[in-house]
């Protein structure tokens, strides 16, 4: 190699190094207390629509044009008879058109969640104790009573001679019915279940159930053929900390793991088919804003394989991952991003970001984390600033600001946070990127709790 072309590296390295430093100028000069910079102004909004708010449990259905969403109105908690914002929306992804929207009822509480959309039917449940079955345009095809309210997506199973469809009740009830009738394929109740079963009376239940909340099955499963029959099993994380097995072909319990810690809501399952490992993760508290996280690790048979401790946090783990094309997978706590290689953590990344914490209950003056626990991480990596391999990162509430949430542009590359922008208003939807509106460039698809959908073009081509 000659003079010239150690010259010509060694520019380019400075060129790239600049850049760089540009690129993250942004995320690192903000002062303790000011607003971040507004989304907006560094990606164009393209549309926004009124739908009220969704949840972290919320999936978002592409359809043809079609952005297909569950919304939970204009709040989480209805005390009222009726939220007219809850339901089911269907939008035009081109420019945020609300071209229908449905509840199935005139009152009660319609708050939905996820959505499945199976052979062009969409299959959802309610806080109103209801399982729907209908067409895209919100016609009934059928609807079934249920023994609490359904708080995620459900899924679909493919048995040893049919499909159906699975979904799970707040209250301790796991249901498969069929797809074209709703009729019970298998049913199973928790040891503690005290819900609606079918010879029960509605009213008194419907009445009790008003007045009540349940900490049973809230999120989506994961599928694993656990047992080696063939079809898939679910495995259940609850929010009474308990992982269940539950057989996919007959809905028996294979195994309930529970080792009296509090567990995260993460639900992961890594390993191979043949010989799956669930990971449960869970903190121990250690003194003031500091806990020691571990991860337990099971076999298919819900034995106990080894616990291991992973790493000092401040609390609050990610409420879902992201496994890269390398296997990696990515989890974040409040002040890091952590990478996992083979069930173990291989690296960390840092994205503290320090201010007096203006939360309306806190008395504390002190300096700490701006960053929410509850992260939630995008759907994808993409390229961003000369960095190829980036991840979203969401942030529920700015503790500096905190009526608004936040977003973090983070390089798997550099190991570094590129940027960050202040949203609208707080947010609990996992960051979107999909070419919504499909004019070949990303975007990004968020909703905040003030209740609008925002579509913001990244300015990034779709061809990664």
């Amino acid at each position: 190699m000659n003079v010239i072309d150690h010259l010509k590296i060694n520019t380019m390295m400075r060129l790239s190094a600049m850049l760089f430093f540009v690129c993250t100028l942004n995320a690192s000069n903000t002062k303790e207390n000011e607003h971040l910079p507004e989304i907006g102004k560094n990606f164009p909004l393209l549309w926004k629509a009124d739908i009220g708010r969704v949840s972290f449990r919320s999936n978002v259905i592409f359809n043809g044009k079609d952005v297909i969403i569950g919304s939970n109105g204009s709040y989480y908690m209805d005390y009222n008879l009726y939220d007219k914002k809850s339901g089911v929306y269907i939008l035009n992804g081109q420019n945020g058109k609300i071209k229908k929207s449905f509840s199935g009822n005139c009152l009660g509480d319609m708050d939905v969640n996820g959505i499945l959309l199976y052979n062009q039917k969409l299959y959802f449940g309610n806080d109103n104790e209801e399982f729907f079955c209908t067409t895209p345009d919100g016609k009934t095809i059928w609807k079934k009573p249920t023994s609490g309210d359904i708080e995620h997506e459900p899924v679909l199973i493919e048995g040893k001679d049919k499909k159906y469809i699975v979904y799970a009740s707040e209250d301790g009830e796991v249901r498969a019915v069929e797809p074209e009738t709703g009729n019970t394929v298998w049913t199973y109740y928790t040891p503690n279940f005290n819900g609606w079963k079918p010879e029960d009376n509605r009213t008194i239940f419907k009445v009790k159930s008003y007045f009540s909340n349940t900490l049973s099955f809230y999120t989506k499963p994961v599928l694993r053929d656990l047992n080696h029959d063939g079809v898939l099993d679910l495995l259940y994380l609850t929010y009474n900390s308990k992982l269940y097995a539950i057989n996919g072909s007959n809905g028996q319990l294979l195994w309930c793991y529970s080792n009296d810690e509090n567990f995260q809501i993460q639900n992961i399952v890594t390993g191979t088919d043949a010989d799956p490992t669930p990971i449960i993760f869970h903190y121990t508290y250690k003194g003031p804003n500091k806990y020691v996280a571990y991860q337990t690790t099971l076999n298919a048979k819900g034995k106990c394989i080894k616990i291991d401790s992973t790493n000092e946090t401040v609390s609050g783990l990610s409420l879902n991952n992201f496994c890269t094309k390398n296997n990696e997978l990515i989890l974040a706590d409040r002040e890091s991003l952590l990478v996992y290689e083979k069930n173990k953590l291989k690296s960390t990344i840092d994205r503290s970001f320090k201010g007096v914490n203006k939360y309306r209950y806190s008395s504390s003056n002190e300096p700490m984390s701006r960053n929410f626990g509850d992260a939630l991480l995008s759907n994808t990596t993409f390229p961003y600033k000369g960095s190829k391999n980036c991840i979203m990162v969401l942030n529920q509430h700015d503790y500096a600001n905190f009526d608004y949430g936040f977003i973090e542009i983070i390089s798997l590359d550099t190991k570094q946070v590129i940027d960050r922008f202040e949203l609208p208003a707080s947010s609990e939807m996992s960051p979107i990127l999909k070419d919504v509106n499909q004019d070949g460039y990303l975007d990004l698809l968020v909703n905040c709790s003030d209740g609008f959908l925002y579509c913001y073009n990244l300015k990034i081509k779709n061809n990664f």
